[in-house]
């Protein structure tokens, strides 16, 4: 799962550190998103061409189960999210516009959190909470929802690290950089062909935008992501 490493960090094939790795939360849950998103994608492939393909139901429902138990331990997880962003909110004032970016990208990131653990809550296999008739409380509505605000916590992500790789240095500087901007990319491509800004500009699934697709983008986003966890738990691997 991890690739080009810079030399200061453990390689791929060091038992002890994939030991390590795999203690880490994180690192388990990208591991998982990889794993959701090729099964949405591949499960595509073989329902496109027949419907009742057996390995693409078992895949979808895969796909499905994956992405509910991932909800489960995101759980009020968006007060962390307000914290990143009132942090980024502070230091704004004397570092610019990337910051003003990342506060605001971290709040939205809040706003969707909350709403992926409404999705969670309003599953019919869950139903913590259902209230018929509502605008707000229901599956269809929250998961929506999530999906708006994570395409727009993206979008603005993006955009800041846009700008950081245009102000990184030639070398492991440039190349961080373009590698959290390669992942945000993915991440857009991944919800927001699912969103109501979509379906506006006639863009979304309706209109071709596939599983395959959106699976082959998550892909790629969770494997930076693999990337990007293996590097912070770095100081913990050890060969």
């Amino acid at each position: 799962m991890p690739f080009d490493l810079p030399s200061n960090v453990s390689p791929a094939w060091s038992g002890a550190a994939w030991a390590s790795a795999l203690n880490n939360r994180d690192f388990q849950d990208k591991q998982l998103r990889l794993l959701q998103y090729a099964s949405r994608g591949i499960a595509d492939c073989l329902l496109r061409g027949d419907p009742k393909h057996r390995f693409g139901l078992k895949l979808l429902a895969l796909c499905s189960q994956l992405s509910l138990s991932r909800k489960a331990f995101r759980a009020v997880r968006f007060f962390a999210d307000f914290r990143a962003a009132l942090n980024h909110l502070r230091a704004a004032w004397k570092e610019g516009p990337v910051r003003w970016l990342q506060a605001a990208q971290w709040l939205l990131m809040g706003v969707h959190i909350f709403w992926d653990n409404m999705t969670f809550c309003t599953h019919k296999s869950i139903q913590l909470v259902n209230v018929e008739n509502s605008r707000f409380w229901y599956y269809a509505s929250a998961n929506l929802r999530q999906k708006n605000w994570r395409a727009m916590a993206d979008s603005v992500g993006l955009a800041a690290a846009l700008l950081l790789w245009r102000r990184a240095l030639q070398g492991v500087g440039r190349r961080e950089a373009t590698y959290a901007m390669l992942k945000l990319a993915a991440d857009v491509a991944t919800y927001f062909p699912e969103t109501t800004a979509a379906a506006w500009a006639r863009v979304g699934k309706v209109d071709g935008w596939r599983d395959a697709y959106i699976g082959l983008a998550g892909c790629v986003a969770s494997l930076v992501s693999c990337r990007a966890e293996w590097l912070k738990c770095a100081s913990r691997i050890t060969l």
